[in-house]
């Protein structure tokens, strides 16, 4: 097998041979290919993408903690939608009760009837 590759190597460094092979397709030649690993040369060969996924643990560590972080935020924002739509909905509900115990039709101001339709139990301990 040696004596092959030797030749091979020596064919395909002649000035005729215009396209030369590599060592490593001289090898798959004469060797035959086993998946990934070049018989004869102990060269395990890997994709680009595999070496383009290769992070260092400090990477992975320093993304994991940007993944956390951002989950608490996103957390702590939906707490915060939350107690601003009870919020606003308790506003709007005063609006509704001031503006009947003054007089005032509600729906002459925008947006009120239109959400406080949309609540169920609305008045709910908000009378007097």
């Amino acid at each position: 097998m040696l004596d092959e590759i030797v030749a091979k190597i020596a064919e395909q460094s002649q000035p005729e041979v215009t396209n030369p092979l590599s060592e490593e397709q001289i090898s798959i030649d004469v060797l035959g290919k086993r998946s990934d690993y070049l018989k004869g040369y102990g060269i395990h060969k890997t994709t680009y993408i595999a070496k383009s996924q290769a992070f260092s643990n400090s990477e992975v560590l320093a993304l994991q903690k940007v993944v956390e972080d951002q989950a608490k935020t996103v957390a702590e924002q939906s707490k915060v939608i939350v107690d601003q739509t009870n919020y606003n909905r308790k506003i709007m509900n005063m609006m509704f009760l001031m503006s009947t115990k003054c007089g005032v039709d509600p729906t002459s101001i925008p947006g009120l009837i239109p959400n406080i339709k949309n609540e169920e139990n609305t008045f709910k301990g908000l009378e007097d």
